[in-house]
């Protein structure tokens, strides 16, 4: 089977080895990847503990999986990287997860950071998320507004771990509420 995060890889060559805990990432990108197929075979325990310490209290088991299940995975679409080599002990990468939810096809764009811990392995730190629709070009609804479009972003909320933000569009249909941690526990306004 090829690995679901997108790689040319099959699947037990790629990110199971991590998942299974036989193998751990070298890069913030491996672990990037290897969350994102973690969350298409249900691996909660590997979704967890890849999670930076101070974040793994947050981590709501029974909400993930039901999210997790619940959710056909399409694709990951990895669009930047900084930092985050082997030789880095912090890194961020940006990606899009595609997937259907409740009839809905959506991505996830998420800025996520990473941090190397003192026993050589890589965890998810936080990240800013949004939601949009497959469909959407994430570039064009990330730019300067333009003369149909106005973007504004207020944050309501920020803990040690989670940032809490409204987006709202004019001219489009998209509305937001997100959350990081790879959209779980996540909430759309109407």
């Amino acid at each position: 089977m090829a690995c679901p995060c997108g790689n040319k890889h099959k699947y037990q060559e790629c990110c199971e080895p991590f998942i299974l805990g036989t193998a751990f990432p070298e890069t913030a990108e491996q672990l990037m990847r290897s969350r994102y197929s973690a969350y298409t075979v249900v691996a909660l325990d590997y979704l967890k503990h890849s999670l930076a310490p101070e974040s793994r209290k947050d981590f709501d088991v029974a909400a993930t999986r039901k999210w997790a299940e619940s959710t056909k995975w399409k694709k990951l679409s990895i669009l930047s990287t900084k930092k985050g080599t082997s030789s880095d002990t912090k890194g961020i990468v940006e990606f899009c997860a595609f997937f259907e939810t409740n009839g809905d096809d959506l991505q996830l764009h998420e800025v996520a950071e990473f941090r190397k811990e003192k026993d050589g392995h890589w965890v998810y730190v936080d990240g800013d998320a949004h939601t949009h629709p497959a469909n959407e070009n994430v570039e064009e609804s990330h730019s300067l507004p333009g003369p149909n479009r106005t973007y504004y972003d207020f944050p309501i909320l920020k803990s040690n771990t989670h940032l809490f933000i409204i987006s709202f569009v004019s001219g489009t249909s998209r509305k937001h509420l997100g959350k990081s941690h790879f959209g779980h526990d996540r909430f759309d306004l109407i």
